[in-house]
């Protein structure tokens, strides 16, 4: 039986975001919006089964002597022959936890919409929730007046979460991209590139493949060696990086903020000169995985509950939105 994902790597989440020529504008107003029917032309898997495997249009085909199912696959396909397909899954809902959210001025300068000091402090109000009926949320601009002169705009985010069918059931799915295992944020116990899940009580899990997705109320959130990944130890902080992720990227300058914090942040470039400007995530098809059992969940993520024993050690993956901006 093969581990869930005997490669992984962590990927940039602002792809092919903004334009390649920076522009000026005053920016008076600022909106997210989640689309669920666009599906990334370009993206990247935040956690993939190969480095850096970029995607077109999710219609690759197998290649000869391919000894895995990968993101940007055609659905359907089955390029290993273990008899596990590859699909894809579109969340029902999408919540972005943002610690902060800023624009960058034309000196160079960060003007926070909104900012917590800590994660600590970070509360539902930087939870943004976005389902098909309700795919918009304006951001609060008190703080920035009557306007900044703006050449982007930049995210600290904590978490990616995500809603989708697993064993025939909703289930959300959490990427932590922040570490709040320090004193300050409580010792939360999360490090970057953890992945949890959340049963039908809202009771968190690990979720690091194989049996552990089944985990129960005594196996949650106690860290164990099992949640030290691939990605080595913070030269920084020195955590243990989480079970997922890639020492070379976990290590990039997104990341480097100081032996007591690790937020993870990134900007998007301006490309017109309007005053209302709007953030676009599309997130169709963000849940790669391998389908071993089709008629008994079907479209679902069944990661342990298959008539193969491969079904445990199945490829699986969460892949980055693509974001665009207007305005």
């Amino acid at each position: 039986m093969r581990s869930a994902m005997a490669s992984l790597i962590i990927g940039l989440l602002l792809v092919g975001c903004g334009s390649t020529t920076q522009q000026t504008a005053t920016i008076k107003t600022v909106a997210l919006n989640v689309d669920f029917n666009t599906a990334a032309k370009i993206a990247v898997s935040l956690f993939s089964v190969s480095p850096h495997r970029w995607l077109a249009n999710f219609s690759g085909s197998c290649s000869a002597g391919q000894t895995t199912d990968e993101p940007g696959t055609t659905a359907g396909l089955d390029c290993d022959n273990d008899g596990g397909k590859v699909a894809y899954q579109t969340p029902t809902q999408y919540k972005i936890a943002l610690k902060g959210v800023y624009l960058i001025k034309d000196t160079g300068e960060k003007s926070y919409l909104f900012s917590y000091s800590n994660l600590k402090d970070f509360d539902a109000d930087g939870i943004k929730t976005f389902t098909s009926a309700n795919a918009t949320v304006a951001l609060p601009t008190t703080a920035i007046g009557n306007g900044v002169v703006a050449t982007g705009i930049g995210f600290e985010i904590y978490y990616l979460q995500l809603k989708i069918k697993m064993y025939g059931t909703d289930r959300e799915i959490r990427i932590y991209m922040s570490d709040d295992d320090f004193t300050s944020e409580n010792s939360r116990g999360h490090h970057q590139g953890d992945i949890t899940y959340f049963d039908n009580s809202s009771v968190e899990h690990w979720a690091y493949g194989g049996a552990n997705w089944f985990s129960n109320a005594s196996t949650t959130l106690t860290r164990g060696t099992f949640a030290n990944g691939v990605g080595g130890t913070d030269p920084q902080t020195g955590h243990a990086r989480g079970m997922f992720g890639n020492a070379a990227l976990w290590n990039n300058l997104n990341f480097a903020q100081g032996a007591t914090q690790d937020i993870y942040y990134d900007s998007v470039n301006l490309s017109g000169s309007g005053s209302d400007l709007t953030i676009k995530f599309g997130i169709a098809n963000t849940w790669f995985y391998e389908d071993f059992e089709t008629s008994t969940y079907p479209n679902s993520f069944d990661p342990c509950q298959s008539s193969s024993l491969e079904g445990c050690g199945g490829e699986w993956a969460p892949l980055s939105p693509s974001v665009s901006e207007s305005n």
